[in-house]
């Protein structure tokens, strides 16, 4: 397909439709995208003789938020898959881009995007664009992978497991458990619900009204039952010892109705639209999940790092399995029950594999309580020796530790093999048991890349593996990038061995780095894939990215926007307390008071302007610290309520019911607009630098490697790599951020930082650069030398302690000396679309 093709889209076509404002910047974006189309069908051509394929065109394009990427990359690439035929896929991360490209009344009624049915969305503007220009209707569809969703069984598993443990989290991590722990059980209530109506007559009308209303709630969750969601708003973080892969769903256990709403996409589709963490499942798979595809287009690409760690590292745990095994099969309680295994193997007794299992793990639990107490002893009274107790070791090649350990991964895989080819697993059909299986496999799997991971432990090891792409194997069968361990976090009642993937975001490589006979184009494209020149020292611009993502070098462009809004004033605390109290290393960290009240007097002042303004969070927590003992009618907080989505908040905005909405779910990917289209938002405040926490696990498993492999100083270099990793993740979530107050040439907007750090050189490097210099600019730049705690008559404080129904109850109350107004037809029908 020609470039003229694509010009006659956006300046015939596209104005024909009503979008008569051109982007010069997307235009030049979507000729990016093309000529990227166009290398790869000239690769595929002249690389004809390679039964494997040819090695696709690869391109990573920078653009700013408000040029029009989504529309910007729909367009060349349907035109070219309608033309030439083959499927596209298009992968994302966050639920309010995914709305954005595909509609959300499309996404929840499971439809086709449709233009002329009022469909405003970009897949429905860009399928327009094709049809009129090549006669051709294109079939669309949405999948998100099953594992990237939530189980509320994995969970409360979870909970058992750790009560009868007695394990005891305390501060924070308590808080953070029992917020999942709740959440799961909303998504179980969803379950419960559409399992209720299952069972019911589909004619039946008391059925039809339970039905829309479950599809309303549904669609009005915040989270839609994805992990990634809920670590989105919680810091990135799942409470200590919990990793993703653990509460995610398995095969043939279906408990989370989110799930079965996008998991119909139909494999014939021209063009699928899925998660970031359902492409990492299909390449953890040899590629043999998802249909073969022509082009692939990654979206928020420089969040596929996060998505690769999280769902990589894998936790085996004895305590687990072992509670599942009993409420599958309670007769197999080796400690409840006496069983002497000598003569049930002689009966023939068919549980008979699963009571060795539950002995095996049973004695394997002994083994890591008996190497807890030698790793942490205690003196004459019972106290600690050490003054932080050892919670994860890396296993080398010099110590009893590891040979144990090996030999019980031997013993555990062999055990479940024989599990899993019991008939008494083959002919299954409860739900409890078909639980266990599902778990059983899963660690199965997990137990054999241990097996596979122990090489990279050992120097002799490290040293004759052969590494390429500065982490990856050469060879498959190799794993030079994991490595293996055994931890007992959060305490030392819930123990595991854990694979840690050093190399977790190298996994996408995989798609440009081999050859393909289908795959002929992968384009990654975000509004902040380079590294501003403040924030990366002696590297170049895309450094940071082809070393974390393995990009081949020299593959990366932007896109130039000339004239793109202003902002009209800074206001920024530069001193003051920061946001978190200083805390020893292992100490959960806890907000300084100061640092909430400068938080809290900044909104007072953003709310005397009168004028609409969103603020936000890196957590729901953030919002908790900063909204508790204070509230305001004219302020709409976002709290992890299942009532309570984004959506809501700037509906409310329009309507003029609040003035400010507070939420940590809209840093990347939504567009926040009028209702004629035209700016909404005038104030975007900041409460403090989105800095993930630091992972101790990953550190010392690097540390080790780093060691093993002969560097000096292997500690405080793991510590500073992994320390400007999480820096680097947490500038490019800013300057996404930013990108949510200016959308278009004339927006102006004003810009409130609410943690002094934000006003450091590095972190003023993530504004776009023509916004550098208000830095330094007094008539632009407002500095608060302190933090403040002011008063409004307009403030409406809570006594201590208020419980969090109160708060709510209160935000949904009317503006003071404001009566509620009766809503008008046209403001019900307003909610119902929006909704």
């Amino acid at each position: 397909m020609s470039r003229d093709t694509v010009q006659q889209a956006f300046d015939t076509i596209l104005p024909a439709m009503g979008f008569t404002v051109r982007r010069d910047a997307q235009y030049q974006y979507a000729m990016m995208v093309q000529d990227k189309l166009n290398l790869g069908e000239q690769i595929a051509a002249s690389e004809t003789d390679d039964p494997r394929g040819a090695r696709p065109a690869f391109g990573a394009i920078e653009a700013g938020t408000g040029t029009g990427k989504t529309l910007g990359y729909l367009i060349p690439v349907l035109l070219h898959i309608a033309e030439t035929g083959g499927r596209a896929r298009i992968t994302t991360h966050t639920l309010a881009l995914q709305d954005q490209i595909y509609g959300r009344r499309s996404l929840y009624a499971d439809q086709q995007p449709n233009f002329t049915k009022g469909d405003r969305s970009d897949m429905a503007i860009a399928l327009e664009v094709v049809k009129r220009l090549t006669g051709k209707v294109l079939a669309t569809g949405f999948r998100k992978g099953r594992q990237a969703y939530v189980s509320p069984v994995a969970v409360q598993e979870i909970v058992d497991a750790e009560k009868k443990d007695k394990v005891k989290r305390v501060g924070a991590d308590l808080k953070l458990f029992r917020d999942l722990q709740k959440w799961a059980k909303k998504v179980q209530d969803f379950q419960d619900r559409q399992d209720a109506l299952a069972t019911k007559a589909k004619d039946d009308t008391e059925s039809k009204d339970s039905s829309d209303a479950l599809s309303r709630d549904m669609a009005a969750d915040s989270m839609q039952g994805l992990i990634s969601a809920f670590m989105d708003a919680h810091d990135g973080r799942l409470p200590n010892g919990i990793l993703a892969s653990d509460i995610g769903m398995v095969p043939t256990v279906q408990d989370n109705p989110f799930h079965r709403r996008h998991a119909g996409a139909s494999d014939e589709c021209d063009v699928l639209v899925i998660s970031h963490a359902l492409a990492l499942f299909d390449l953890q798979r040899g590629r043999n999940l998802l249909p073969p595809t022509k082009v692939i287009v990654h979206d928020e690409a420089d969040t596929l790092a996060g998505v690769a760690e999280m769902y990589a590292r894998k936790k085996i745990r004895p305590g687990i399995l072992r509670h599942i095994l009993r409420k599958a099969y309670p007769k197999c309680d080796t400690e409840a029950v006496h069983f002497d295994l000598d003569k049930a193997r002689h009966e023939g007794n068919p549980l008979l594999p699963f009571l060795h299992l539950d002995s095996l793990l049973t004695e394997i639990l002994g083994w890591f309580h008996a190497e807890y107490q030698k790793a942490n002893p205690v003196d004459d009274q019972g106290l600690p020796v050490l003054e932080s107790p050892v919670s994860e070791v890396m296993l080398d090649d010099k110590t009893i530790l590891t040979t144990s350990a090996l030999e019980y991964i031997r013993m555990l895989t062999a055990a479940l093999e024989n599990v899993m080819d019991s008939p008494v697993l083959k002919n299954a059909t409860d739900m409890q048991e078909m639980r266990f299986l599902a778990v059983a496999q899963q660690m199965h799997a997990a137990l054999r890349a241990a097996h596979q991971a122990f090489p990279a432990n050992s120097e002799f090891g490290a040293r004759h593996l052969s590494l390429g792409l500065d982490g990856l194997p050469k060879d498959p069968r190799e794993s030079a990038h994991l490595a293996l361990g055994v931890s007992w976090t959060p305490i030392r009642q819930f123990p595991s061995f854990e694979v840690v993937n050093l190399y977790a975001s190298r996994m996408f490589s995989k798609e440009w780095f081999f050859k393909s006979e289908e795959l002929k184009t992968v384009i990654l494209t975000s509004a902040t894939l380079r590294t501003p020149a403040a924030a990366r020292g002696k590297t170049t611009e895309w450094d940071y990215m082809t070393r974390l993502l393995g990009m081949p070098a020299g593959s990366g462009r932007h896109v130039v926007v000339k004239q793109f809004g202003q902002i009209a004033r800074i206001h920024a605390i530069t001193e003051g307390a920061k946001p978190f109290l200083k805390t020893s290393d292992n100490a959960e960290p806890q907000y300084d008071p100061e640092w909430i009240a400068g938080a809290q007097a900044m909104l007072l002042d953003m709310l005397a302007t009168g004028e609409r303004g969103l603020v936000l969070a890196a957590s729901f927590r953030d919002v908790y610290a900063v909204m508790e003992n204070f509230a305001d009618p004219r302020i709409w907080w976002q709290t992890d309520s299942q009532s309570m989505h984004w959506r809501e908040g700037a509906e409310s905005l329009r309507l003029g019911e609040h003035q400010i909405m507070v939420t940590p779910s809209v840093w990347a990917g939504a567009n926040i607009r009028d209702a004629n289209g035209g700016q909404l938002i005038r104030h975007l405040g900041f409460f403090r630098a989105p800095i993930a926490a630091e992972d101790p696990v990953e550190e010392k498993a690097l540390a080790n490697f780093l060691r093993w492999k002969g560097l000096d100083h292997a500690e405080e270099t793991a510590k500073v790599t992994l320390q400007n990793i999480a820096g680097h993740a947490g500038k490019h979530r800013m300057t996404q951020g930013l990108g949510r107050g200016i959308r278009s040439a004339s927006d102006i907007i004003e810009v409130w930082l609410m943690d002094p750090r934000l006003c450091r050189t590095d972190w003023q490097a993530t504004f776009p650069e023509r916004f550098r210099g208000l830095f330094a600019d007094p008539s632009v730049f407002r500095p608060i030398r302190r933090s403040t705690s002011t008063a409004s008559g307009a403030v409406r404080p809570f006594p201590k302690g208020s419980s969090t129904s109160a708060i709510l109850k209160h935000l949904k109350s009317p503006l003071p000396g404001k009566p509620k107004k009766k809503q008008d037809k046209n403001q019900q029908d307003k909610r119902k679309r929006a909704s």
